[in-house]
């Protein structure tokens, strides 16, 4: 299995949250807290991201964009995405998104 980090930010005035995921062949779940903003933060460029209709998925910093860090936030209080995304080396990666209300 290889190491896959996601970072989690919540922007809010609330703690910061972080978690080392691996990850294989088989999809990793992660929840995105209903209405804050949550950064994914991978060890290579992101080439390319399947569309997701439920979810907000673009470079953290639009200024300057960098695809090792995305920010992803829920449109609905229960979307939910099976997500494919293709890193620079042609890894394949396949993430859940679920939303979560707090």
């Amino acid at each position: 299995m290889k190491l896959f980090f996601i970072v989690t930010a919540l922007l809010c005035s609330s703690p910061a949250m972080a978690r080392t995921v691996l990850y294989g062949k088989s999809a990793v779940l992660v929840a995105i807290p209903y209405g804050k903003e949550t950064l994914f933060r991978f060890d290579k460029q992101v080439r390319t991201v399947s569309s997701v209709a439920g979810f907000i998925v673009k470079p953290a910093n639009a200024e300057a964009p960098d695809y090792t860090t995305l920010s992803v936030m829920p449109r609905t209080a229960n979307a939910e995405a099976l997500v494919a995304v293709i890193l620079d080396d042609d890894t394949a990666l396949k993430v859940r998104l679920q939303t979560t209300t707090a």
